[in-house]
């Protein structure tokens, strides 16, 4: 077998050297044209300008290779996704993407796989490829088991890490919705309304405390509800959802359902509550549909007899009383939180270590809908 020359590639494009003959300046001036950092070499506008032009006249591309050698970085940045964020995953990588390329930068995006194993695998083929900086929506198993002393060992060694919308430990930056505040925003907006009974519905995992400091999405609307609830001074009503219903309910689910765990036995549970709510909350649109198509098949209307709030507004539509209807609730902006992220990272890329762990939290919106409305009877005689 005899060795075969690596083919140059056909988009290499003009050196910085050929630029500077065709300008008729140095090599220094065309570095310090282009290369848009402070440099010793101060150009006039018009050289300035000139070298611009030339270059793209030329169709000069950086060397993104020649850079790395010299500046000793990738200019990649990793973003490591999970199935959970599926519904924002577009609008979060335009907004990243758009930082990432105003930092003269390029995204790789590691998206197949939800557990710590597969999180592992992505860690490590991030670390191989160099990058700058990763943000992760960091995974968590059942029993605890996290990647966090891969992270803290990462980060020790100078490779900023930041977590988003969800946080496995407060040792690492984070950016992340005001999750306390979809409890505090949808409870205010229902008391307008009228409501006084309102009723959480949520998993049971939330009342445990898989690794210690975690702080997940389930549990963070938890303890929001207990403490508005006790500022308030009214008992919490808490429905405690079916996370795997089991062959009989799915079988009580209204045929041609199009989720499977919508079904009658988590409805039953919120409607069994001490005291009947008037409203429910839910932590995501995707918990709020099921739960309406229970209540249908039991006979309760929506939101006439009783009103269901959901969170994100990712978008979800389903057909209940014979009408499009979408889900009322908060709602918080998925391309502002990539843009935030990837800022904060960014900072920390330019200025390692000088800073502590920076920690962002973004506001909720509410935003009407067709599953909330006034407490029932409000309008009656």
């Amino acid at each position: 077998m005899t060795d075969k020359p690596m083919p140059q590639s056909r988009l290499r494009g003009p050196s910085q050297h050929e630029v500077a003959a065709r300008a008729g300046v140095s090599r220094g001036a065309v570095y310090a044209a282009l290369s848009g950092r402070e440099c010793t070499i101060k150009l006039t506008p018009e050289k300035h300008e000139r070298i611009l032009r030339v270059a793209r006249e030329m169709n000069y591309r950086r060397n993104i290779t020649g850079l790395s050698l010299v500046q000793r970085r990738s200019f990649l940045v990793a973003f490591l996704v999970r199935n959970s964020l599926r519904h924002v995953l577009p609008s979060l990588l335009v907004s990243m993407q758009d930082v990432t390329e105003a930092n003269g930068c390029s995204l790789v995006v590691y998206y197949h796989g939800d557990s710590v194993e597969d999180e592992a695998r992505h860690l490590e083929m991030a670390v191989e490829r160099q990058v700058d900086g990763l943000l992760l929506y960091p995974a968590l198993e059942r029993d605890g088991t996290t990647n966090l002393a891969k992270l803290r060992s990462l980060r020790g060694q100078g490779l900023p890490v930041m977590q988003i919308d969800h946080r496995i430990s407060a040792e690492l930056p984070s950016v992340a919705p005001d999750y306390a505040g979809h409890i505090q925003l949808a409870i205010s907006e229902l008391r307008a309304l009228g409501h006084r009974r309102i009723a959480l519905f949520t998993s049971t995992v939330v009342q445990q405390e898989p690794t210690p400091g975690w702080y997940g999405v389930g549990a963070l609307y938890y303890r929001a509800y207990l403490e508005v609830c006790a500022s308030l001074g009214v008992a919490p009503l808490i429905a405690w959802r079916d996370d795997v219903p089991p062959a009989e309910t799915l079988a009580a689910t209204r045929p041609g359902a199009p989720f499977s765990y919508a079904d009658v036995a988590n409805a039953r549970r919120v409607l069994a509550l001490p005291e009947r709510p008037t409203a429910v909350l839910c932590s995501g649109d995707d918990d709020a549909i099921p739960l309406i198509f229970g209540l249908q098949e039991l006979g309760v209307a929506v939101p006439r007899d009783l009103s269901v709030v959901g969170a994100h507004q990712i978008g979800l539509r389903t057909a209940f009383s014979g009408l499009a209807t979408r889900i009322g609730g908060t709602a918080w902006d998925p391309h502002e939180l990539g843009r935030r992220a990837m800022e904060l990272l960014f900072a920390e890329i330019a200025n390692p270590g000088t800073h502590p762990p920076a920690t962002a939290r973004l506001p909720f919106h509410w935003v009407p809908g067709d599953s909330v409305g006034p407490v029932p009877g409000a309008g009656a005689s």
